[in-house]
């Protein structure tokens, strides 16, 4: 390879003269040879890279502008229709790796377990903590109801499930008020109740209309009873109707929102034309929060052209400048236009590939646009920085070289780091980060790739426009009074006989540069004022007034890290104006029954008494939890109230108790002489019996249970507390491992166990602390490692450690201070922050 001369500057300044080594200064002797020798073979290693892959791309400039764009929209073309992958469901995003309650999952969705899965419609019909016992109100519920089961769809959709009504047809199972009029019908509430006092004696049995026992506080809302056993207030209505979870849902769902929303529009007009609020209705369903969710993510997408034109708009209004008071030839906008367009193409070409890879795409990865812009235009700062620098006199290719015999070992250093700084995500449980962390390791690398290729590419078409005296942005118009055939048509640029000599080089030259007749030769603002704050700084008195400022500063971090707490609601995660802020804050203020939690009995023999009896204590022992501790009114005293605490129901517990009761009975005295399946059989053909246990045992052809479930229900649990879920977490756990079933065998295989989708979140809230430990400890030994081997000094350890550590503090300390908790966005912030400090530390340096 060929590369003309380097004509050396004729002369050099004393600063240079200071650089070049001479025989009355020798070089010291390093401490450690050896290490010394390694590190330098390292740097040349890289140097020798960087420079042939620059040359190599400046040489032919079209062509690799032309082949990195086309293998670039080719890449994120072909992973998108082949292997992309969405995910956007928080159990797959944030919940542990390996986790129980994702290995619990398994199971309780598998065809070995409870495969009629449904999901649950949840309506709350309430006047903000007014009394909506009345027969308006009531009305409404009934209205409710029928415009769920009147959706296009609803039939055929229940037709797919598992439920069977007293009748013995299939339907969607409806849990509601309306259950004590036959049928959920609103013409039979009618011809029964003509007043208010009315519907209170028939909400307050303790049995639907079909036999079926009710637990108040699954469709009342902080209900009160008098000593006669009438309801006498409630704050709100529940409804709840189970639609299986089938592949249709969604579409009826989506259908179904939009007859409920059209509703609840409907009766805030009329309430509002009335004056007097007789019912507001708030709907819940999973599908409606993974809706507004996926409408925030979409919502915050035009953020990411917004940063990339804000950062084209900076860099070519920052690269301009080199044109003021020169011809417009000399302006380098869209040389700064195409600095934007080099780490786009990065941006592409690595999400091409992790969407080849089967990587899953989630919502915290749209985040990465911002820190790509960021490390990329580091790195072009350098480079370009370095660039004009240079003696305008040489050719481009001359200059090309120097500029990165320059700076390679300082971009190859950030890229470095900074990929090795998020491949420690890998080493995070939260598959989310894992996922976030090969998407920004991959495309941080490919960047740097761009970097020494395209974007020099990109330099030598800008100083071929230059030459040819074309304008800048109109780059096909000439400049005023020059030859339009001064043109350079050929996409070769010629080497010199010097090159093969240029990549010999060990990257620990001394390079000469002259700023004489440079096009950076003139200092701009953003340089006088930053020297005149260097020399303001360096005074001594304020250097020891900014040590003692900061030495402050950290103490007063350290408290305020101590004082860091965890924090997650679900209404951050949905946009400001979404109808879910409203529901969240109105099934928190309104309703008895946070939620009913499925506790799960597998691989045993659940017909052998002492198995039921362990199923029973484990049951009871769940109980006992404050939070788990059953019904939340006072019925002592009440007439018609149950002589015991109204328990959840469970069918081992409940069918013992009715055995009971049956045997004592002469004429139901044979039941004593049946197997247990015989009796299971028995209690089962009865419709009540059905509708109450029916979709809670699972048996196989001979009868045999092959896996059951009973219900508890949270009563007093905070859900805006992380602490005191994580609390539940913990002690539900301790609950189950004290279970003789669950006695030797791993967590994921539990014959006994405590299950709902909330555990997902506990799960991510229990190990957000712990890894942001790991983040914090793993990122200063890496980063002080990384330092060792790649900062040519020995005692960069003994700087670099010390200052990670109290810039760590004082990060910590400072989301703290302005009212910032720990939850999973600001675990990843945590990553942000360590590549870009990291980032910047290597750019200084």
């Amino acid at each position: 390879m060929d590369i003309p001369e380097i004509p050396l500057p004729p002369t050099k300044t004393p600063a240079e003269e200071v650089h070049q080594p001479t025989t009355a200064t020798p070089r010291r002797k390093p401490v450690f040879p050896l290490w010394t020798a390694v590190t330098q073979w390292v740097h040349g290693l890289i140097t020798k890279t960087v420079v042939a892959l620059a040359l190599c791309a400046s040489r032919r400039p079209k062509t690799t502008v032309y082949g990195i764009t086309f293998l670039s929209f080719f890449l994120v073309t072909v992973g998108f229709f082949t292997n992309f992958e969405l995910v956007l469901k928080f159990d797959e995003v944030f919940t542990p790796t390996g986790s129980q309650p994702a290995m619990h999952k398994d199971w309780v969705y598998s065809e070995e377990g409870f495969p009629n899965a449904v999901r649950k419609v949840a309506l709350m019909m309430h006047k903000e903590g007014g009394n909506v016992l009345t027969v308006e109100a009531m009305e409404r519920v009934f209205v409710g109801v029928d415009t769920i089961r009147q959706t296009e769809g609803y039939e055929e959709l229940c037709q797919q499930g598992a439920y069977v009504d007293f009748e013995g047809v299939k339907t969607c199972r409806v849990l509601s008020a309306t259950g004590y009029f036959d049928h959920h019908k609103l013409s039979v509430f009618q011809e029964q109740v003509h007043s208010d006092q009315e519907l209170r004696q028939a909400l307050s049995p303790f049995q639907f209309a079909n036999g079926s026992p009710v637990y108040h506080d699954s469709i009342l809302g902080n209900w009160k009873k008098d000593a006669t056993g009438n309801l006498t207030s409630a704050e709100s209505f529940l409804v709840v109707v189970e639609i299986p979870d089938t592949d249709d849902r969604d579409e009826f769902e989506d259908k179904m929102l939009a007859q409920l929303g059209n509703l609840r529009q409907e009766w805030i007009e009329k309430d509002e034309e009335s004056g007097y609020q007789v019912l507001q209705m708030d709907l819940l369903t999973t599908h409606a929060f993974e809706v507004e969710y996926q409408r925030a993510i979409e919502g915050d997408l035009w953020l990411v052209p917004l940063v990339a034109i804000m950062m084209c708009s900076f860099v070519a209004v920052t690269f301009a400048s080199y044109g003021f008071g020169n011809a417009d030839t000399k302006s380098r906008t869209l040389l700064g236009a195409s600095s934007v367009f080099t780490i786009s193409m990065s941006f592409l070409a690595g999400n091409g590939i992790m969407f080849l890879c089967g990587v899953p795409f989630t919502s915290i990865t749209q985040m990465l646009p911002f820190v790509i812009f960021g490390i990329g235009l580091d790195d072009t700062f350098i480079i370009t920085g370095a660039y004009f620098r240079m003696d305008p006199g040489l050719d481009v290719l001359t200059r090309i070289r120097i500029t990165f015999l320059e700076v390679a070992h300082s971009i190859s250093l950030t890229t470095i780091t900074t990929t090795f700084a998020f491949l420690l995500g890998l080493m995070s449980s939260l598959p989310g980060v894992q996922w976030l962390c090969l998407y920004a390791s991959t495309t941080i690398f490919i960047d740097f790739i761009f970097q020494i290729t395209l974007f020099p590419a990109f330099i030598v078409l800008d100083e071929q426009r230059i030459l040819a005296k074309k304008r800048d942005c109109c780059f096909w118009l000439p400049e005023k009074g020059s030859d339009e055939d001064e043109v350079v048509h050929d996409d070769t640029v010629p080497a010199g006989k010097d090159d093969d000599a240029a990549l010999e080089t060990d990257g620990s030259v001394e390079i000469s540069t002259s700023t004489e007749n440079s096009e950076g030769s003139s200092k701009s603002i953003p340089e006088r004022v930053m020297s005149a704050y260097a020399d303001f700084l360096l005074r001594p008195q304020i250097k020891a007034l900014v040590l003692l400022l900061f030495a402050a500063l950290f103490g007063c971090c350290v408290y305020s890290v101590s004082l860091l707490t965890q924090e997650f609601k679900l209404g951050d995660f949905v946009p400001d104006d979404s109808y879910l802020k409203d529901v969240y804050v109105s099934f928190e203020n309104y309703a008895s029954v946070v939620r009913p939690i499925a506790v799960y009995f597998r691989h045993i023999d659940q017909t052998n008494p002492d198995m039921q009896a362990q199923m029973i204590k484990y049951v009871n022992d769940l109980e006992s939890l404050e939070e788990l501790s059953g019904t939340t009114v006072d019925l002592a005293g009440v007439e018609g109230a149950p002589e015991t605490d109204v328990k959840p129901f469970c069918w081992v517990r409940d069918f013992q108790k009715l055995a009971t009761e049956f045997t004592d009975q002469p004429e139901f005295a044979f039941i004593e002489n049946l197997t247990f399946v015989e009796q299971l059989d028995l209690a089962l053909a009865q419709p009540t019996v059905r509708e109450i246990y029916g979709q809670d045992i699972i048996r196989d052809d001979t009868g045999n249970i092959t896996a059951s479930r009973c219900w508890l229900f949270l009563t007093d649990l905070d859900l805006n507390s992380v602490e005191a879920q994580i609390s539940l977490l913990h002690k539900q756990r301790a609950v189950g491992e004290m279970q003789p079933a669950n006695a030797g065998t791993p967590k994921g295989g539990w014959s006994f166990f405590f299950f709902d989708e909330l555990l997902f979140y506990w799960e991510s809230y229990d190990v957000a602390v712990q890894e942001l430990y790991f983040t914090v400890i793993s990122g200063i030994i890496a980063l002080t490692v990384i330092a060792f081997v790649m900062i040519p000094h020995w005692t960069a350890v003994c700087f670099v450690t010390p200052m990670i550590i109290v810039l760590y503090t004082n990060f910590l300390g400072t989301l703290q201070f302005f009212g910032l908790h720990i939850n999973g966005i600001f675990y990843i912030c945590v990553w942000w922050w360590l590549v870009s400090w990291w980032t910047f530390y290597c750019t200084f340096f």
